[in-house]
């Protein structure tokens, strides 16, 4: 699933896919991802297809329910 556009915003997917346990955004065409809104999203795994840590704003709260992988 390609992440929201850059006025897109993350808050959108839980009311839409609220029964969601694992996400995976492919964002390799973008810089930066801000993850802070899943931050409330209980159980929910986050792989990060296209950016590394450096390039996620909010990445160290999710802890070890993030992978994000570069390419």
């Amino acid at each position: 699933m390609p992440a929201p556009d850059r006025d897109g915003d993350l808050r959108m997917l839980r009311p839409l896919f609220p029964g969601v346990r694992h996400l995976r955004p492919d964002v390799s065409a973008r810089r930066v991802l801000d993850l802070t809104p899943l931050h409330s999203w209980p159980g929910l795994q986050v792989q990060v297809l296209g950016l590394t840590r450096q390039h996620l704003i909010g990445a160290e709260e999710l802890g070890n329910r993030l992978n994000a992988s570069p390419g």
